[in-house]
């Protein structure tokens, strides 16, 4: 298997992808408006010879902390093909974006994501309650520092693209 930056043929599959794994609509519709908006930072696949059996997506995010505009992203839709969950596909998608995200300069990754995967990877609910935000009254609405104090301790505003709306 390899992780590689998603391609435009890559695209019909990520979306199918999505679509079963989340078993509804909402997450194409998610890609394919931020798609439209221009508000993909990054995406990547898991590809297992040419199927996409994997996929992870970041999008730039608004964030401010104590009055300061720091570079952040959010983490989403991230899902596997469910016959290949539980394989270790997920987590080497999230291990690579957020190495490719500390490559790409950003201090911080936010998510809403499973309480039970997201920690083992840094995420932390501790790092996000404090940013003003649709979501912050969940457990699920995690940070992950990138750059060390770009989140711990800070109070702000974090305003996700238009397509999250």
């Amino acid at each position: 298997m390899k992780l590689v930056p998603e391609l435009p043929e890559h695209r019909p599959a990520v979306l199918e992808l999505n679509r079963l794994a989340f078993k509804g609509d909402e997450e194409p519709r998610l890609i394919k408006n931020l798609a439209r908006d221009n508000s993909i930072f990054a995406s990547f696949v898991a590809l297992d010879g040419e199927e996409v059996v994997g996929h992870i997506l970041f999008s730039p995010l608004h964030l401010v902390v104590n009055g300061e505009r720091i570079d952040a992203v959010a983490l989403a839709p991230m899902c596997v093909t469910p016959g290949r969950q539980k394989q270790g596909i997920g987590t080497q998608l999230v291990d690579y974006g957020i190495e490719q995200m500390k490559r790409a300069g950003q201090a911080a990754i936010i998510v809403l994501g499973h309480v039970d995967f997201y920690p083992r990877f840094g995420f932390r609910h501790d790092l996000a309650r404090n940013l003003s935000c649709a979501f912050n009254k969940y457990d699920a609405f995690m940070g992950l520092e990138l750059r060390p104090g770009s989140l711990d301790g800070k109070s702000g505003t974090c305003i996700y693209p238009r397509a999250f709306d």
